[in-house]
């Protein structure tokens, strides 16, 4: 009997100590429901480009995330990845330096693009694909070349030769996917350094340097401009060797391409490519927000400056949370951006001194 009552005594313990567990556990999870967030904000009657605005919270949620309305930073776009476009543009700056009279008159750097390209960084990927020339010298571009590249003049007796492509429109791939290339070929080079100018003689193939390079494409409706121009993270730039021994001469960075072969090439061609990622022009990033406070800080205001005049849809997220539950609200303004030089602006500066 004595037995039967100690384990009758064990089980009564662990069916109170269980029955405890299962209370705290419904405690827990009714204490960690968050409160309905409880949040509005308000903007002054009068603001003006190039001065802060002051937004005015009431409420103080855990967290608050806000869109200003300008380009690239509106809520209404949070969700988007793809846009249609009016029209697309591409522009840069190319330098061609240290040529040699055989290389005078002679395209040295060709623009490409193709469709079926696979992406993959081989020479027999290269040659696999289809591939289709979009660029002439300067001075002799077309409708169907019209992106100009280098033409050192001997005649001028200059070596360096340039070429700047501004806004050509290349509309024609703007619903199409794509690669985006430039192609450096050359033939044999045997020479050494000596001479100047129109006679000078470089060991090396030219060097040439691609800057300020970047594609505008115009939203469809919107009329809003993005631009890319990073071209290692945006274009994805990366070289690809057809045939090339040197390979530690030819970069990729944020804002400059740099193809300059090396003197091993003296005795044999050279063709190097600098190729995309595949790009699809309508692809999109979302606009992201900025994240105002978390629940370390209470925050009754914020300001913001906007650089232009115009009408603008501010939006707040207010978010409460904890890791079991959460509750969002979300709060827009809209409201007028005004010039204070313009004569509207003066007279609402005068009418609110006067007040």
């Amino acid at each position: 009997m004595m037995i039967l009552k100690t384990n009758l005594l064990k089980y009564r313990r662990h069916v109170l100590a269980a029955f405890l567990a299962c209370g705290g556990i419904l405690m827990q999870s009714c204490s960690d429901r968050v409160d309905s967030v409880n949040f509005n904000v308000s903007v002054p009657q009068e603001i003006y480009a190039g001065e802060p605005v002051t937004f005015t919270f009431d409420g103080n949620p855990d967290y608050i995330v806000f869109y200003s309305g300008t380009a690239g930073n509106q809520y209404a776009n949070h969700n988007r990845t793809n846009i249609g476009i009016d029209r697309m543009d591409i522009s840069y700056y190319i330098t061609q330096r240290y040529t040699t009279r055989q290389d005078f008159k002679e395209p040295i750097l060709h623009v490409m693009v193709s469709e079926d390209f696979t992406g993959e960084q081989t020479a027999a990927a290269i040659q696999a694909a289809t591939w289709t020339e979009l660029s002439a010298q300067t001075g002799s571009t077309t409708a169907e070349k019209p992106f100009p590249v280098p033409n050192p003049d001997a005649v001028e007796q200059n070596p360096t030769g340039y070429a700047r492509a501004t806004n050509v429109d290349f509309s024609a791939y703007k619903d199409k996917k794509f690669f985006f290339a430039f192609k450096y070929p050359a033939g044999l080079h045997p020479t050494i350094s000596g001479g100047s100018g129109a006679n000078a003689t470089y060991a090396n193939h030219p060097r040439i340097d691609i800057t300020e390079m970047n594609m505008q494409k115009v939203a469809a409706g919107s009329g809003e401009t993005i631009v890319m121009d990073d071209l290692q993270n945006e274009w994805g730039f990366s070289t690809i060797f057809v045939n090339s021994t040197t390979q530690a001469t030819y970069t990729v960075s944020s804002n400059t391409l740099m193809l300059q072969p090396q003197g091993d090439h003296r005795d044999q061609p050279v063709e190097v490519w600098m190729v995309s990622q595949r790009l699809d022009p309508t692809a999109v990033e979302p606009d992201h927000g900025t994240a105002l406070k978390g629940t370390n800080i209470a925050l009754s205001s914020y300001q913001y400056t906007y650089p232009e005049p115009g009408t603008y849809t501010a939006t707040f997220i207010a978010t409460n949370a904890t890791m079991w539950d959460s509750s969002q609200v979300v709060r827009e303004v809209t409201f007028e951006v005004k010039d204070r030089n313009s004569a509207g602006g003066e007279t609402a500066a005068e009418e609110g001194s006067e007040g």
